[in-house]
């Protein structure tokens, strides 16, 4: 049953709006240029809305630059073509006369100075792109009936993770890591949850145990301070109480 759905189903083209040359059928006829290769090994020409760009290939002129600065091939998303190509060997190459067909198929005939033909209707010539004019395209998905939603994969997750604690809560003491693809708790019964597992080895902070050892050490110099003091009054009462004697 899913096999007939897509057969009875119109043919999507995979870049109806931005295509290229079918490396099949690729071939114009120029009456100086010869044949003209619109698919040549490693350059891919791109047909879009508003242009047509890259590189052609003919054996007896050269590269033909279909987009060259301050000029280019367009395309009036209806594929009516226009605009000026550089031939490498012929100087300029008008576009005007040329069109791309709701089948993909470029015809008609681009013109340069000096009687310069290049023809795209010859009986051995056939250059097709995937690319449609945009009144092709409507008419195409207004009587499908409908149309193959795309698959959009989620961006897969990084394989490891920066180690980074996660919020805590509570009193538990639970520390809780992202540890490459894993999850690491450590849980303890202190109320420091917020602090590092390698200071909550003590019960108590060492910050707090050297304000407590300061706190202990000026207590201990008062209170000898305070003997000595009342040594001292002691010694002064007894040598008053002799002399009195005395």
């Amino acid at each position: 049953m899913l096999a007939l759905v897509f057969v009875c189903a119109p043919f999507a083209h995979a870049s109806t709006t931005s295509g290229t040359i079918d490396s099949a059928y690729k071939y114009a006829w120029g009456n100086v240029a010869g044949y003209v290769n619109f698919a040549p090994t490693g350059v891919t020409i791109s047909v879009t809305d508003s242009a047509i760009t890259g590189y052609a290939w003919s054996a007896n002129d050269g590269w033909i630059n279909l987009a060259p600065s301050g000029s280019g091939v367009t395309n009036n998303g209806n594929g009516n073509l226009g605009g000026f190509a550089w031939d490498s060997s012929q100087g300029w190459i008008n576009f005007t006369g040329v069109s791309i067909n709701s089948s993909g198929n470029l015809t008609g005939q681009a013109t340069g100075s000096n009687g310069y033909v290049l023809n795209f209707d010859c009986s051995s010539c056939n250059v097709v792109t995937d690319w449609r004019p945009v009144s092709s395209r409507t008419a195409s998905h207004g009587s499908s009936g409908g149309s193959i939603s795309p698959v959009v994969s989620s961006t897969p997750s990084p394989a490891t993770f920066p180690l980074v604690p996660q919020p805590l809560g509570g009193s538990s003491g639970t520390l809780t890591t992202s540890v490459g693809s894993g999850v690491r708790s450590n849980t303890g019964t202190s109320s420091l949850a917020g602090i590092a597992p390698s200071v909550r080895t003590s019960s108590t902070h060492p910050a707090a145990t050297s304000t407590q050892k300061s706190t202990t050490f000026l207590w201990l110099h008062y209170a000898i301070v305070i003997a000595l003091f009342v040594g001292v009054l002691v010694l002064l009462a007894v040598a008053v109480r002799f002399l009195l004697i005395l």
